[in-house]
């Protein structure tokens, strides 16, 4: 259930435009399909249930000022969750993870870049932005967590292909991620690897990098 509108500023206020769409879910799902052993196989797992919300905006002020947003809110948790294949070579021997969270989800998003593209860059764009990802279970007994963390980019990047001659025109970025050089976790296997004792499970995320890109295209 969601809503969406963009309401325009008068013509003497700072700002020029506000948009937004926002989302209420519910889903319910039989047989939530489950990675195991680091993704080596998967099966079913009863079933799940996940409730949460979406907000996305928009605004435009003088300037060439634009910030955007788009934020999730997510509960997942498994609502009936009986499993026999955490306990090998014991036949007849189950664990019961009902009302645990759904591995591999984080509960919290978090996507916010902030751009300025006055009419003095002649259709470039300086951007700097924010994302975050909320921590989340990685083993159905949820005693394995990825922590959240936070990651800051920044950039130039074209909104208009620049005439190069012969008809052809160019546009591109150039991207600074990660720009704090943070050390994060990129990514877990889900329900991983068990070896002495230690869960197998963390990709380190990747440090600081620059991204480069141009496209050229055909001008009318």
């Amino acid at each position: 259930l969601g809503t969406r509108r963009e309401l325009a500023g008068s013509a003497d206020s700072f700002i020029r435009s506000v948009s937004y769409d926002a989302a209420a879910f519910l889903t319910n799902v039989s047989n939530e399909i489950v990675p195991y052993n680091g993704g080596r196989f998967y099966f079913t797992a009863g079933k799940a249930r996940r409730t949460g919300a979406e907000l996305g905006a928009t605004v435009r002020t003088v300037g060439g000022w634009q910030l955007r947003g788009a934020f999730t809110l997510m509960n997942a948790e498994y609502t009936t969750y009986i499993v026999d294949s955490v306990h090998y070579a014991r036949p007849g021997h189950v664990a019961d993870y009902s009302g645990n969270q759904v591995v591999g989800v984080p509960g919290t998003t978090l996507n916010a870049p902030l751009s300025w593209a006055p009419h003095a860059l002649g259709g470039m764009r300086l951007q700097a932005g924010m994302q975050n990802t909320g921590g989340y279970f990685v083993n159905d007994a949820n005693t394995v967590k990825v922590q959240g963390n936070t990651v800051f980019s920044a950039g130039v990047l074209t909104d208009r292909a620049y005439d190069i001659g012969g008809g052809i025109g160019v546009r591109g970025f150039a991207m600074v991620s990660n720009l704090t050089d943070t050390r994060f976790i990129g990514s877990a296997f889900l329900n991983p690897d068990i070896v002495g004792g230690v869960p197998v499970a963390y990709e380190p995320g990747l440090p600081r990098q620059v991204l480069l890109s141009l496209s050229f295209q055909r001008l009318k």
